[in-house]
């Protein structure tokens, strides 16, 4: 926080966007993963991250 206000970026959230998106990206072609079950669970885990960065900056 700076004079009690948070503090935002937009050009860090949107870097954090696009890398997510990338690992995503990887994840659903090429991640291994126990059960489709376990797969949306870690998807799921990214677009919730995902959507915070979009919060914070976008």
């Amino acid at each position: 926080m700076v004079d009690d206000q948070p503090v935002k970026s937009p050009d860090d959230a949107a870097y954090f966007v696009h890398y997510i998106d990338n690992a995503m990206r990887w994840l659903q072609e090429s991640g291994r993963f126990p059960s489709e079950a376990a797969k949306q669970e870690v998807l799921d885990a990214f677009r919730e991250g995902k959507q915070a960065f979009v919060d914070l900056g976008l």
